[in-house]
């Protein structure tokens, strides 16, 4: 019998952001951790998110840099978009002064589109995200997920 190769190369990772931080989380390494609090369920356009992280990291790993940002992102069939409404980054010289046991805050104004909308070929999200860059290349991302309005899916009846 021969083996088939090759199989997974074409297929895309059609899983959200929570599922890949949960799978992230069973990779990750222990040293570093991020608590993401304040976060809220729902959020209405033009609201302001007020959230707080703390990364907690063992005194020998060395961060080179982190990254927060507030996204929208789309799953389901055919592509997946992301999209930016914030975004900051921390290099290796700024994290010196973040201190790792202290909670950094994050204020943003939410746009009014696009809503989060679960429908039955598309859905749309929003996430608070926490990337964390290692010496050495590895990286770490967390999310908390929340919905922005309040679009639900549209059922038609024939």
């Amino acid at each position: 019998r021969k083996r088939l190769a090759g199989v997974r190369e074409g297929i895309r990772d059609l899983s959200s952001p929570t599922q890949r931080q949960r799978e992230q989380k069973s990779l990750a390494l222990p040293a570093v951790q991020c608590v993401i609090k304040g976060v809220q369920a729902r959020y209405q356009p033009g609201d302001l998110l007020l959230c707080n992280y703390r990364l907690e990291v063992k005194d020998d790993v060395k961060l080179t840099a982190v990254e927060t940002s507030v996204i929208w992102f789309t799953s389901g069939k055919g592509q997946e978009d992301i999209g930016v409404q914030f975004f900051e980054r921390r290099q290796k010289a700024d994290l010196d002064e973040l201190e790792h046991d202290t909670a950094q805050k994050l204020t943003v104004r939410l746009p009014n589109t696009p809503l989060s909308y679960d429908g039955l070929i598309v859905k749309i999200g929003w996430s608070v995200r926490v990337r964390v860059f290692l010496e050495g290349g590895n990286q770490l991302s967390f999310d908390s997920e929340f919905r922005l309005g309040n679009a639900e899916r549209i059922v038609v009846e024939k």
